[in-house]
């Protein structure tokens, strides 16, 4: 039923929220992100390591999957820039995915 209001969400979200709102803001728009987002964005991965990286199971296994297919990618493109990029916070995702 958010899926009209993605955009709107998006901007709501990129306005001056703060704390805790922002981070479950985050959470919905990952959610939303898995599906709603342009091919190749990563934005499910981008509002997910803006959001709360610990509460990744409540949100199901197609989330996880397709967070998963995300984080290879930005890894990827991390890994072979000039000069390459931290994956850190990747891993962090990558560990409470995979205990």
């Amino acid at each position: 039923f958010l899926r009209p209001y993605y955009d709107d969400l998006k901007a709501f979200y990129t306005s001056n929220l703060s704390g805790e709102l922002k981070k479950s803001m985050a959470d919905v728009l990952s959610v939303l992100g898995m599906t709603m987002a342009e091919e190749g964005s990563r934005e499910c991965l981008k509002f997910k390591l803006e959001g709360n990286p610990s509460e990744l199971g409540v949100w199901g296994h197609e989330f996880i999957r397709a967070l998963s297919g995300e984080i290879s990618q930005e890894y990827v493109a991390r890994t072979t820039a000039e000069p390459p990029k931290p994956t850190k916070e990747l891993i962090t995702l990558v560990d409470v995915i995979i205990p």
